[in-house]
């Protein structure tokens, strides 16, 4: 496997603008080493790395290359908890209650009726300030990210690796796409699906989310039907690695909701006797290893699902077209002519 070190040690915080950039610019030399087109598209939310040409492109490759501020242990192992009960109890402890019993306790000190005017507001700024940081906005960027999301970007960057050789018949139906800011609310996704919302008709999107760690790929899905996609790479285990399709929620929420209406899986990969077990290790200091089988086995996966039976039809047509570039005349010479697919 390619680009380890650089991925997850010399560029594996990319929370900040300056390591963001960094690291575009590390892409951007080796997409261009490859042989791929490369270009950044800008928005007011986000910077996204597109490599390859969208609309020519039957197959959307996607993973987020932001990384996550470094969350308390206990906040990554009960997030749900948190987003659910925690910051709303403190909202409305905090806004509402203290205040109404400074006034009971205290009521003809106006120094405590100008607090409870004025701690609602502090209050609301404290937990704009949590969010944030649950978020991605706030906070101190977590420094190793191994699954949380080198693992989808080196599995980007290891299939373009594979396909930079092929025939432009086949490496043009792949347009990979690094998104950013998908920790801080999907804008990385929503952005790039907007923007090409004319070329992304009848287009696969495949997304790749924590594939680093884990014996089992949950290949999440929106709506009540299996996406094409999903009933194709379900069948498509082997001894050591299964799938599981599961619909996704608010737990599994990331870039493949920006393109629900299309055929379209996101890839994340758990322990398969405790599927919460490793959700425990991102967002945090515990985020420091991957398995590199795990990255070759996506790759092999998707090769297989989406293109190695063509790619060798295609290879045959381009052999046969070289063949037949020079024809034997009449006149005991060659002539040129133009082979037909």
């Amino acid at each position: 496997m390619e680009f380890e070190n650089e991925v997850c040690e010399l560029y594996g915080e990319r929370m900040h603008k300056k390591s963001k950039k960094k690291f575009r610019g590390f892409v951007k030399g080796v997409a261009g080493c490859m042989g791929y087109d490369f270009k950044i598209e800008k928005s007011l939310t986000a910077k996204n790395i597109v490599i390859g040409n969208p609309e020519k492109a039957d197959y959307i490759i996607t993973a987020h290359y932001d990384t996550p501020p470094r969350l308390p242990k206990f906040f990554v192992k009960h997030m749900l908890l948190y987003c659910l009960i925690a910051l709303p109890a403190i909202m409305l402890g905090l806004n509402y209650l203290l205040p109404e019993i400074l006034l009971a306790v205290s009521a003809p000190l106006k120094v405590f009726e100008v607090l409870s005017y004025a701690l609602p507001v502090a209050n609301l700024g404290i937990c704009a300030g949590l969010l944030g940081h649950v978020f991605g906005m706030l906070g101190n960027a977590n420094k190793k990210n191994y699954n949380d999301n080198s693992s989808g970007v080196l599995t980007i960057l290891n299939m373009m690796e594979k396909y930079k050789d092929e025939p432009a018949e086949i490496k043009d139906r792949f347009c990979f796409v690094l998104t950013d800011n998908e920790e801080k609310g999907l804008f990385g996704g929503f952005s790039f699906a907007k923007r090409h919302k004319k070329e992304l008709k009848n287009k696969t999107f495949v997304n790749l989310d924590c594939v680093g760690k884990g014996d089992q790929f949950n290949l999440y899905y929106f709506g009540k039907n299996e996406p094409n996609i999903v009933k194709e790479l379900k069948v498509k285990e082997n001894g050591k690695y299964s799938f599981k399709p599961v619909r996704s929620g608010l737990m599994s929420m990331s870039d493949h909701l920006a393109f629900k209406k299309h055929d379209h899986v996101c890839l994340l990969s758990v322990d398969k006797k405790n599927n919460k077990s490793l959700y425990s290790q991102i967002h945090s200091v515990n985020d420091t290893s991957l398995d590199r089988e795990n990255i070759d086995f996506v790759i092999k996966t998707l090769d297989d699902a989406l293109i190695s039976g063509e790619s060798a039809r295609i290879k045959e047509k381009i052999k046969d077209k070289k063949i037949l570039q020079f024809l034997p005349t009449n006149y005991g010479g060659t002539e040129e002519k133009e082979a037909t697919m």
